[in-house]
Protein backbone atom coordinates (compact mmCIF):
# COMPACT_ATOMS: atom_id res chain seq x y z
CA UNK A 1 0.00 0.00 0.00
CA UNK A 2 1.68 3.40 -0.98
CA UNK A 3 2.23 5.25 2.21
CA UNK A 4 -0.25 8.53 2.48
CA UNK A 5 1.12 12.01 3.15
CA UNK A 6 0.16 12.89 6.79
CA UNK A 7 -2.45 15.46 5.40
CA UNK A 8 -4.57 12.50 3.85
CA UNK A 9 -4.42 10.64 7.49
CA UNK A 10 -6.88 11.61 10.71
CA UNK A 11 -5.07 12.72 13.13
CA UNK A 12 -3.32 10.07 16.16
CA UNK A 13 -5.91 8.68 18.62
CA UNK A 14 -6.22 11.31 22.03
CA UNK A 15 -7.18 10.52 25.10
CA UNK A 16 -10.94 12.53 24.69
CA UNK A 17 -12.97 12.09 21.53
CA UNK A 18 -12.25 14.14 18.28
CA UNK A 19 -15.07 17.10 17.13
CA UNK A 20 -15.05 16.68 13.35
CA UNK A 21 -15.24 19.82 11.24
CA UNK A 22 -15.89 19.83 7.81
CA UNK A 23 -15.03 22.84 5.66
CA UNK A 24 -12.98 23.98 2.38
CA UNK A 25 -14.23 23.90 -1.03
CA UNK A 26 -16.87 21.01 -1.48
CA UNK A 27 -16.18 20.21 1.90
CA UNK A 28 -12.85 18.06 1.00
CA UNK A 29 -11.22 19.49 4.01
CA UNK A 30 -11.63 18.54 8.02
CA UNK A 31 -10.61 20.27 10.78
CA UNK A 32 -10.12 17.66 13.70
CA UNK A 33 -10.56 19.07 17.32
CA UNK A 34 -10.10 17.90 20.65
CA UNK A 35 -9.91 18.74 24.36
CA UNK A 36 -6.32 17.43 25.35
CA UNK A 37 -6.47 18.61 28.99
CA UNK A 38 -8.22 20.83 31.71
CA UNK A 39 -7.88 24.50 30.23
CA UNK A 40 -5.30 26.31 33.53
CA UNK A 41 -3.64 29.33 33.15
CA UNK A 42 -0.75 28.31 31.17
CA UNK A 43 -2.88 27.17 28.48
CA UNK A 44 -6.59 28.50 28.45
CA UNK A 45 -7.76 27.00 25.57
CA UNK A 46 -6.97 23.39 26.42
CA UNK A 47 -7.44 22.08 23.11
CA UNK A 48 -5.62 20.78 20.01
CA UNK A 49 -6.78 21.16 16.24
CA UNK A 50 -5.43 19.59 13.16
CA UNK A 51 -6.62 20.54 9.40
CA UNK A 52 -7.00 17.11 7.07
CA UNK A 53 -8.48 16.22 4.04
CA UNK A 54 -8.76 12.48 4.65
CA UNK A 55 -10.42 10.68 1.32
CA UNK A 56 -12.21 8.41 2.68
CA UNK A 57 -14.51 11.64 4.20
CA UNK A 58 -14.49 13.92 1.39
CA UNK A 59 -18.41 14.19 0.32
CA UNK A 60 -19.61 12.63 3.30
CA UNK A 61 -21.67 12.81 6.55
CA UNK A 62 -20.75 10.92 9.91
CA UNK A 63 -23.36 9.34 11.28
CA UNK A 64 -21.89 7.84 14.17
CA UNK A 65 -18.87 6.14 15.99
CA UNK A 66 -19.07 2.43 17.14
CA UNK A 67 -16.89 0.15 18.59
CA UNK A 68 -13.60 2.54 16.87
CA UNK A 69 -15.39 2.88 13.21
CA UNK A 70 -17.14 5.59 11.62
CA UNK A 71 -20.59 5.22 10.09
CA UNK A 72 -20.47 7.28 6.76
CA UNK A 73 -22.98 8.22 3.84
CA UNK A 74 -22.11 9.48 0.62
CA UNK A 75 -23.87 12.95 0.01
CA UNK A 76 -24.67 11.79 -3.59
CA UNK A 77 -25.60 8.73 -3.36
CA UNK A 78 -27.69 6.20 -0.92
CA UNK A 79 -24.53 4.16 -0.13
CA UNK A 80 -22.89 3.80 3.79
CA UNK A 81 -19.62 2.72 4.35
CA UNK A 82 -17.56 1.96 7.67
CA UNK A 83 -14.19 3.53 8.32
CA UNK A 84 -11.77 2.99 10.51
CA UNK A 85 -9.65 5.85 11.18
CA UNK A 86 -6.74 4.34 12.71
CA UNK A 87 -5.90 1.20 10.19
CA UNK A 88 -7.81 3.58 7.69
CA UNK A 89 -9.92 0.02 6.78
CA UNK A 90 -13.02 1.16 4.10
CA UNK A 91 -15.84 -1.31 4.38
CA UNK A 92 -18.49 -0.42 1.57
CA UNK A 93 -21.76 -2.00 2.42
CA UNK A 94 -24.99 -2.60 -0.55
CA UNK A 95 -27.01 0.50 -1.48
CA UNK A 96 -29.89 0.75 0.27
CA UNK A 97 -33.28 0.90 -1.60
CA UNK A 98 -34.77 4.60 -1.46
CA UNK A 99 -37.22 4.54 -3.98
CA UNK A 100 -39.89 5.50 -1.37
CA UNK A 101 -39.79 9.38 -1.61
CA UNK A 102 -40.71 9.16 2.69
CA UNK A 103 -37.41 7.44 3.17
CA UNK A 104 -36.14 9.62 5.78
CA UNK A 105 -32.84 7.82 7.99
CA UNK A 106 -32.70 9.97 11.18
CA UNK A 107 -30.21 7.26 13.17
CA UNK A 108 -28.13 4.47 12.59
CA UNK A 109 -25.63 2.25 15.12
CA UNK A 110 -23.54 -0.63 14.69
CA UNK A 111 -24.10 -3.65 16.33
CA UNK A 112 -20.41 -4.67 17.10
CA UNK A 113 -17.09 -4.39 15.44
CA UNK A 114 -16.75 -5.88 11.64
CA UNK A 115 -15.02 -8.58 12.54
CA UNK A 116 -17.59 -9.41 14.54
CA UNK A 117 -19.48 -12.56 11.75
CA UNK A 118 -22.43 -10.86 13.14
CA UNK A 119 -21.72 -7.76 12.90
CA UNK A 120 -24.80 -5.49 11.50
CA UNK A 121 -25.67 -1.66 10.63
CA UNK A 122 -28.94 -0.54 11.68
CA UNK A 123 -30.47 2.43 9.71
CA UNK A 124 -33.51 3.89 11.58
CA UNK A 125 -36.09 5.41 9.03
CA UNK A 126 -38.50 7.55 10.41
CA UNK A 127 -40.40 8.25 7.20
CA UNK A 128 -41.84 5.13 6.81
CA UNK A 129 -41.15 3.51 10.43
CA UNK A 130 -39.00 1.06 9.93
CA UNK A 131 -35.41 0.00 10.60
CA UNK A 132 -32.90 -1.12 7.84
CA UNK A 133 -30.56 -3.68 8.62
CA UNK A 134 -27.70 -5.09 6.95
CA UNK A 135 -25.34 -8.06 8.34
CA UNK A 136 -21.75 -6.91 6.55
CA UNK A 137 -21.49 -11.07 6.07
CA UNK A 138 -24.13 -11.10 3.69
CA UNK A 139 -24.36 -7.50 2.66
CA UNK A 140 -28.07 -7.75 2.16
CA UNK A 141 -30.57 -5.41 3.45
CA UNK A 142 -33.68 -6.31 5.62
CA UNK A 143 -36.02 -4.19 6.92
CA UNK A 144 -38.56 -4.37 9.97
CA UNK A 145 -41.98 -2.00 10.03
CA UNK A 146 -42.83 -1.25 13.51
CA UNK A 147 -45.94 0.37 13.40
CA UNK A 148 -47.77 -2.24 15.33
CA UNK A 149 -45.28 -2.70 17.74
CA UNK A 150 -45.16 0.97 18.85
CA UNK A 151 -48.87 1.12 18.83
CA UNK A 152 -49.19 -2.07 21.32
CA UNK A 153 -45.81 -0.26 23.60
CA UNK A 154 -47.58 2.95 23.82
CA UNK A 155 -50.87 1.43 24.38
CA UNK A 156 -51.95 3.96 21.55
CA UNK A 157 -52.75 4.41 17.97
CA UNK A 158 -50.19 6.38 16.55
CA UNK A 159 -49.09 7.68 12.79
CA UNK A 160 -46.52 10.27 13.64
CA UNK A 161 -44.42 7.97 16.45
CA UNK A 162 -40.99 6.83 15.51
CA UNK A 163 -37.69 5.05 16.83
CA UNK A 164 -35.04 7.06 17.49
CA UNK A 165 -31.33 7.68 18.90
CA UNK A 166 -30.50 4.06 18.76
CA UNK A 167 -27.62 3.21 21.26
CA UNK A 168 -26.22 -0.38 21.46
CA UNK A 169 -25.12 -1.60 25.49
CA UNK A 170 -24.06 -5.16 25.91
CA UNK A 171 -24.94 -6.80 22.74
CA UNK A 172 -28.04 -5.17 23.05
CA UNK A 173 -29.86 -2.93 20.66
CA UNK A 174 -32.32 0.01 22.40
CA UNK A 175 -34.43 2.99 21.22
CA UNK A 176 -36.70 5.89 22.44
CA UNK A 177 -39.81 6.65 21.32
CA UNK A 178 -41.62 9.81 22.10
CA UNK A 179 -43.00 8.46 25.71
CA UNK A 180 -40.46 5.53 26.36
CA UNK A 181 -36.95 3.84 26.02
CA UNK A 182 -37.60 0.50 23.93
CA UNK A 183 -35.43 -2.81 23.45
CA UNK A 184 -35.17 -4.55 20.21
CA UNK A 185 -34.33 -8.09 20.19
CA UNK A 186 -32.29 -8.59 16.93
CA UNK A 187 -31.75 -12.30 17.44
CA UNK A 188 -33.12 -13.33 14.03
CA UNK A 189 -32.15 -10.46 11.96
CA UNK A 190 -32.09 -12.15 8.54
CA UNK A 191 -35.80 -13.26 9.14
CA UNK A 192 -36.70 -9.57 9.76
CA UNK A 193 -38.13 -11.10 13.15
CA UNK A 194 -36.79 -8.17 15.59
CA UNK A 195 -38.80 -8.02 18.57
CA UNK A 196 -39.72 -4.57 20.36
CA UNK A 197 -40.82 -4.25 23.69
CA UNK A 198 -41.11 -1.83 26.31
CA UNK A 199 -37.48 -1.56 28.26
CA UNK A 200 -37.94 -3.67 31.55
CA UNK A 201 -40.40 -5.96 29.95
Amino acid sequence: MKERKTRQCPPPPAAYPWLLFYHGRGFRNQTFHTITHPASSQNNSGSSSSVRSVPELRNKTVWNSCHGWLILSDNDEDQFSLFNPVTLECILLPPYDKLNPKTDINACALSSPPTDPSCTLFLFDSGLCRILFCRLQSKRWSEKRYVKEIDAVNKRKSDTDCLELPVFCKGKLYASTRRQLVSIDTVEQDTSNLVIKPFGD
